[in-house]
C-alpha cells in the first residue's frame, strides 16, 4: 500500500465516522421538527427539509465535508494536504472552545435534550 492510498483510507474512514454522526443528528433534528410540526416525515420529506429548511442548516456542512473526502477519496490527486484541513476544520467544529458556531450551539443542544444521542456518537 503506498503513502496516498494509507491517506485514502485515513480519509475514508473519517468520511464514515463522520457521516454516521450526520445520520444521528439528522434523525434527532428530524425528530424535532415532528414534534413541533405535529406529524411525521416522510424519507422524501426528510430530503427536501435537509436541503432547503433552516432548521437544517446547521447540518449542512457536515454534509459537504463528507462530499468533499468521498469525492477525493475516489479522485486521482493527492490527498495529503486535505485529511490535515479536514481534521483541522473538524476540531474547530467540535473540540474548539473558542468557537461558539451554530453547529456546535445545535450540537450542545442536542445533546441536552437527547443525552442518548451521546453514546449513539461516541460510537
Amino acid at each position: 500500500m503506498t503513502p496516498q492510498d494509507q491517506v485514502r483510507e485515513k480519509l475514508n474512514a473519517m468520511s464514515r465516522a463522520l457521516a454516521a454522526v450526520h445520520r444521528s443528528l439528522l434523525a434527532f433534528q428530524k425528530e424535532v421538527h415532528e414534534e413541533l410540526e405535529g406529524k411525521r416525515l416522510t424519507p422524501h420529506e426528510v430530503l427536501g427539509l435537509a436541503l432547503n429548511h433552516p432548521d437544517f442548516e446547521w447540518l449542512r456542512k457536515l454534509s459537504s465535508m463528507i462530499l468533499i473526502m468521498d469525492e477525493a477519496v475516489d479522485g486521482d490527486e493527492d490527498v495529503a494536504e486535505l485529511l490535515q484541513e479536514t481534521a483541522a476544520e473538524l476540531k474547530i467544529l467540535f473540540v474548539d472552545h473558542t468557537n461558539s458556531g451554530n453547529l456546535k450551539d445545535r450540537l450542545k443542544n442536542a445533546l441536552n435534550r437527547n443525552s442518548g444521542l451521546f453514546l449513539e456518537l461516541a460510537v
